[in-house]
């Protein structure tokens, strides 16, 4: 009886201590920054569509704007106004501020003007990009979420196979077109997957020693694909 009453009082002083940490860690959400005694402000990651000075610049109008202001708003703060991170870490250790970002980024580009990034979000954004080898997917604005569907199934089926998509296009008219390397391939708008699962074995067991010959491949056909080679022989 005494031993068990031991691992009561055991496991409650194991419980208050977790409490105590965590009400007085400087470093919870609830915290509050007091702006003005600041000395040194560290902004850590890996930027590639962010800037520091974009960064200091919302930090800036925070502190002049507040004198005291919570963690969790200056957080959500910076997660409203910085379009492509995607996680945030904020510390304090005495009047030293660290901020840990992680960047999304944009993995294709949709229409011109949307971006596809890696958390699968679509983003509106004006701005050149850095990379000038991003896929680009075109298709009707109402079928945005269809093409973003195809495009990643397509990774997935294509994972593989040493293809890298460079272009796709979705038209419910015309059906499909999309070119890897620099072989461009048609596929029906109502059998799509099946028909790149059609591709896939038209290409392991036709193709993959004659690839490099190969200008289209056509899978609109009820019993198989077309090709056409580079010397404009078109064979069924």
């Amino acid at each position: 009886m005494r031993l068990h009453s031991t691992y009561i009082s055991f496991f409650f002083i194991i419980i208050l201590m977790v409490l105590l940490v965590f009400v007085f860690n400087p470093n919870t959400q609830n915290h509050t920054l007091h702006t003005k005694q600041l000395t040194k402000i560290n902004i850590l990651g890996i930027f590639n569509y962010t800037t520091k000075e974009e960064i200091q610049h919302i930090l800036e109008e925070i502190f002049k704007k507040y004198e005291h202001v919570a963690i969790i708003k200056l957080h959500n703060t910076l997660t409203e106004k910085l379009l492509f991170i995607d996680s945030i870490e904020i510390t304090i250790q005495k009047d030293e501020l660290s901020i840990y970002m992680e960047e999304i980024y944009p993995i294709a580009i949709i229409n011109d003007k949307k971006f596809l990034t890696n958390t699968g979000v679509v983003v509106d954004y004006e701005f050149v990009i850095p990379q000038s080898n991003l896929p680009t997917l075109y298709c009707d604005e109402t079928k945005i979420q269809q093409i973003i569907f195809l495009y990643l199934t397509m990774n997935h089926i294509f994972k593989g196979l040493s293809f890298k998509i460079k272009s796709l296009k979705v038209d419910s008219f015309s059906g499909c077109n999309f070119i890897i390397e620099d072989v461009e391939v048609k596929i029906s708008y109502k059998n799509m997957i099946e028909d790149i699962k059609q591709f896939i074995m038209l290409y392991n067991t036709k193709l993959i020693g004659v690839w490099s010959n190969v200008k289209k491949v056509d899978m609109r056909h009820l019993n198989g694909g077309s090709v056409l080679w580079n010397n404009n022989f078109y064979l069924r």
